[in-house]
């Protein structure tokens, strides 16, 4: 799981937990079992991203509070760290 995920995670958590809501009560405002959401705050599921955003309106904050700003690598020619796709010099040509 990547860092951002991890920090995307603890911070519904915390949010959950600070306003006093019981995981089965934020789970049936969004619509999700509470084992589901048992197993996203225990990491061992991602969120999707409309998850996290029911979440973050059942605790009426705003999805950015939760979501960390995530840098992307700078362009470059190595496979992986481009934030856009990779085109071969041939592809272009």
């Amino acid at each position: 799981m990547e860092p951002e995920t991890e920090k995307i995670i603890e911070n519904l958590r915390e949010t959950r937990i600070s306003r006093k809501i019981s995981l089965l009560n934020l789970a049936n405002k969004v619509e999700i079992s509470h084992s589901h959401l048992y197993y996203i705050e225990s990491k061992k599921v991602i969120p999707s991203i409309d998850v996290i955003i029911k979440l973050a309106k059942a605790l009426e904050i705003n999805p950015r509070i939760i979501v960390p700003d995530i840098k992307f690598a700078p362009k470059t020619e190595h496979r992986g760290l481009a934030a856009e796709p990779l085109i071969s010099r041939k592809a272009k040509k």
